[in-house]
């Protein structure tokens, strides 16, 4: 009888094998094929509107990742805008215009990307427009702050930054989550009162494969010394910006500031003149690459088991890196429980 309860049981569990085995195959291989947006610029900043997959060339932990396919990718957009309005934001006289012209802008030219809404945020966010094919509700928003009053519509004692915070949130605006949506952070950076960390939000970010852009204007050192939250702040959003596969302007009006270095910057009057229309032709440029973007079809040589750093670029017939032409695309992987959105799949 121990004898055949224990081939019963060995029959058992070979049955059990086989059974699982396809399923745990078709796990795997799940987790190593992704979808990932990629949008190439040229030296203008503006989106080329052809890719080849053949062209991209792809390296994760040393080995090769297959690039499989590249689809410009037409949906409707969906932007959500963040507008920081803590009080960083409005000690400097130069800040707070300059950063109006922009949000009026996007307020102006948001339609043409699909869906917009937006959300008004210092230590927490306090005003809310639902994202909507319909930008009326956001215009009529951003009118009513054009010469507001910062005691009537944030509290002093409530002035404090909480920017991971407002991006968490502003995530949570994409219901359900869809390829192609993107968060537009208007903010200097700083951040003095957030609960979630940034390792936090970028997982999120990550999962749901939202692209998060910004425009970072700062004030001259000589005026005022960069807060200890706005100097740890920028190159905190800069790298949620890299590791989403966004990108930013960095208004930098002082051109001795080392934070300037190797950021694309400007600098001048920006509300007047010559210097405003190239600030909102940079703008327009921004706009193009939060709209177009690739799907990239890849399978990676390996199950992540944590969010990992990857390297893609652009060769040329050689195989070597094309430098005429700016990628951008998340500089991290989410581990395969954390892709969510990045199996083709979930595109479809």
């Amino acid at each position: 009888m121990p004898r055949f309860i224990t081939i019963c049981l060995s029959f058992s569990c070979f049955f059990l094998i086989l059974t699982c085995l396809p399923r745990l195959i078709a796990q795997e291989e799940s987790c190593l094929a992704r979808t990932i947006p990629v949008t190439p610029i040229d030296a203008h900043g503006l989106p080329l509107q052809d890719l080849q997959a053949s062209s991209l060339q792809g390296k994760v932990h040393g080995r090769p990742v297959a690039v499989l396919s590249a689809t410009l990718n037409t949906l409707p957009r969906r932007v959500m805008v963040c507008v920081d309005m803590s009080g960083s934001m409005w000690e400097s006289e130069s800040v707070w215009p300059v950063t109006q012209m922009m949000l009026e802008d996007i307020a102006q030219a948001g339609p043409a990307l699909g869906q917009i809404g937006m959300e008004l945020f210092a230590e927490k966010v306090f005003e809310v427009v639902d994202i909507s094919p319909n930008p009326l509700a956001m215009r009529m928003k951003v009118a009513s702050l054009h010469g507001a009053n910062v005691e009537e519509r944030v509290p002093r004692r409530e002035r404090r930054t909480a920017l991971w915070d407002a991006l968490w949130q502003a995530a949570d605006q994409f219901t359900p989550p869809t390829s192609g949506d993107v968060i537009y952070a208007l903010t200097d950076g700083g951040d003095n009162w957030s609960h979630h960390t940034v390792k936090q939000l970028e997982d999120k970010l990550l999962a749901r494969g939202i692209r998060v852009f910004g425009f970072v204007p700062t004030v001259p050192l000589p005026f005022r010394a960069r807060t200890p939250e706005e100097a740890s702040g920028l190159g905190a959003m800069r790298d949620i910006v890299m590791t989403t596969g966004g990108n930013f302007i960095y208004l930098c009006p002082d051109p001795l500031d080392p934070q300037c270095g190797g950021l694309r910057h400007y600098f001048g009057e920006w509300t007047t003149g010559k210097p405003r229309s190239v600030l909102l032709a940079a703008s327009r440029e921004l706009y193009q690459q939060m709209s177009v973007y690739f799907d990239a079809g890849i399978r990676l040589p390996i199950v992540l088991k944590k969010r990992t750093e990857w390297e893609l670029v652009i060769a040329d017939d050689r195989g070597r890196k094309r430098k005429d032409i700016e990628l951008l695309y998340p500089h991290r992987l989410p581990p395969c429980d954390g892709a969510t959105l990045m199996a083709p799949s979930a595109l479809n």
